[in-house]
């Protein structure tokens, strides 16, 4: 259905229209006038978003750049490339690289920045972490968060460990086993479950 061009494809239930070459519709998320490369997601919806853009799967994704990724239950609006918004938290004017968290928001921060579980981290430098419960500001790049932690923005070599995730990193990076890999470089790997 719809007008879309070459490459297109509708997904399971959904409708694409005007779609670009590349484009996919995910499960039951839907997509209208977005760039080549953009996917819907599972429940979520995609409107005007450019190539490598990530719907989630239930959240809602606009105006976002290459390389941005939803969520689960979290919303992104208007921001930049390697974008997470975390299980269920909101990011909203950030820049790249920066994750939300599971239930922490994360809001104007710059790029590598993670506010861990329950965390919030706001004006934080690249590859900060929150910690599991704790909060973080200001802190500078190069640091780790472990096990639970994620690396963002981080140079090549770096690990985002067993639930971390990697985004906008460089060459070489790895993202662990449950993480997932967006927007990164050549060599990037996403892990098991991950998503690259």
């Amino acid at each position: 259905s719809g007008f879309g061009y070459p490459g297109y494809l509708g997904g399971f239930g959904r409708g694409l229209y005007g779609s670009y070459p590349g484009y996919f519709g995910g499960s039951l998320g839907g997509l209208y006038g977005s760039y080549p490369g953009s996917f819907g997601g599972y429940r979520s919806g995609l409107y005007g978003s450019y190539p490598g853009s990530f719907g989630g799967s239930l959240s809602g994704l606009y105006g976002s750049y290459p390389g941005s990724y939803g969520g689960y239950l979290g919303g992104l609006s208007g921001y930049y490339p390697g974008r997470f918004g975390g299980a269920l938290s909101g990011l909203y004017g950030s820049y790249p690289g920066s994750f939300g968290g599971y239930l922490g928001g994360l809001s104007g921060s710059y790029p590598g920045s993670l506010s861990g579980v329950l965390g919030g981290l706001y004006g934080s430098y690249p590859g900060s972490f929150g910690g599991v419960l704790g909060r973080l500001y200001g802190s500078y790049p190069g640091s780790l968060g472990g096990v639970l932690g994620g690396l963002y923005g981080s140079y090549p070599g770096s690990f985002g460990g067993v639930l971390g995730r990697l985004s906008g990193s460089y060459p070489g990076s790895l993202g662990g086993v449950l993480g997932g890999l967006y927007g990164s470089y050549p060599g990037s790997l996403g892990g098991v479950l991950g998503g690259l």
